[in-house]
């Protein structure tokens, strides 16, 4: 987990703002997202437990897409040793998956988003101006554009 977290806050460092791309103009737009990955950060702590879901999307020329989720939780409990302020055991739980679809930047409202269009009907939407700007959040949620590092380029 901790080597997540180093990961993401290297990338949200060097994220970088494409001033070049023009997110009205959905071709150049398409042009800058493909081969490029976005990380996806959402961190989870509740009383001595903490974790955290991670996804890393590679956006392939063509309009496919391939998401990579991985989750992890640690929980500590038993008995609590006020000698070293830790609990006595851990837990520690961790799950991945990977996911494919779709993704086309559309337009609604006057408004420009990257939509993505999971395999099993689910989709995910992001306004296009933030996904150009290289990083954004949502909540506790934490989002970050790799410009041309993605491993279908």
């Amino acid at each position: 987990m901790k080597a997540l977290l180093g990961i993401l806050a290297l990338v949200l460092l060097f994220a970088c703002n494409p001033d070049q791309v023009n997110p009205n103009q959905p071709n150049q737009a398409t042009d800058r997202i493909a081969g490029s990955v976005l990380h996806i950060y959402t961190p989870a702590s509740i009383f001595s437990s903490y974790g955290g879901a991670y996804s890393r999307l590679d956006f392939c020329p063509g309009g496919h897409f391939v998401n990579f989720s991985e989750v992890s939780l640690q929980v500590e409990g038993g008995p609590y040793d006020y000698n070293t302020g830790q609990y006595v055991s851990e837990v520690d739980i961790a799950s991945a998956n990977q996911y494919t679809g779709t993704w086309k930047i559309e337009e609604a409202q006057g408004q420009s988003y990257l939509v993505l269009y999971y395999r099993d009907g689910s989709t995910a939407v992001y306004e296009l101006n933030l996904v150009m700007g290289g990083s954004w959040q949502r909540g506790k949620t934490e989002f970050a554009m790799e410009w041309n590092k993605g491993q279908c380029r």
